[in-house]
């Protein structure tokens, strides 16, 4: 099983949170220790198990996970007064879906999401979500076009037209290394040329997009977007 596997099976009866505020060595530390509070519990005594065989720095940092195990009966009260007292004990909690929202509430919990948004290998596993709507569509297009200046020479040339694709990341902003002419291929001439390259500055001057919703990413993530020389006309 992968550790991601694993994860996926302990979080599907519980939650996995990120303690904020908490001490830790510095990334260019030779030794690194993780103190996760967990219940005592057997899948929690399996990661443990897991981690230890498994877990390779890729720093090469020697890394424990240090795991207090605690009876579930009075797991919430020793968790919640390690919290509330301030002593950054844990850095990890294994806790019960119940108790989130009062610790989330506290400000005791780290919010992962733009690290998991920018990380491919996990949102290749996240639900889409719905599909955009008319109005989400019309909005990327308008604040595109708000940026499209088309090149004196293109004007007049009406049958002109080119497709971009583009990788955006999760705060909406446009990944510059990432964008790329789709059609035509290659460019007939150099007006096609020049055509993708303000299609390209238009993308990146109005990035970031960050009214597309958080919730849909993977529906915006990547994107093609045809120009003629009005601007953007679809995606």
């Amino acid at each position: 099983m992968s550790s991601k596997a694993l994860m996926k099976a302990v979080l599907g009866a519980s939650a996995l949170a990120i303690v904020a505020g908490f001490g830790s060595a510095p990334v260019a530390a030779a030794d690194i220790t993780i103190t996760m509070a967990a219940p005592d519990w057997p899948p929690t005594r399996f990661m443990k198990e897991h981690f230890d065989k498994t877990y390779k720095s890729p720093d090469g940092n020697n890394t424990t996970l240090d795991m207090d195990f605690i009876p579930w009966p009075s797991f919430y009260e020793r968790v919640a007064a390690s919290l509330t007292s301030g002593e950054q004990k844990y850095q990890m909690i294994v806790t019960d879906s119940q108790w989130l929202g009062a610790f989330a509430e506290g400000g005791y919990y780290m919010d992962l999401t733009d690290l998991i948004m920018a990380d491919p290998e996990l949102t290749e596993s996240l639900p889409v979500g719905p599909p955009l709507t008319g109005g989400e569509k019309e909005g990327l297009k308008l604040a595109v076009q708000r940026c499209w200046n088309v090149p004196a020479g293109l004007r007049d040339a009406q049958e002109l037209r080119v497709v971009l694709a583009a990788e955006l990341a999760a705060d909406g902003a446009v990944i510059s290394g990432s964008i790329r002419l789709i059609e035509p291929v290659p460019a007939p001439d150099s007006r096609f040329q020049q055509a993708y390259e303000a299609g390209r500055r238009a993308l990146l001057r109005c990035s970031p997009y960050s009214e597309l919703p958080r919730d849909k990413f993977a529906q915006w993530r990547n994107i093609e977007v045809v120009f003629n020389p009005e601007g953007m006309v679809s995606w």
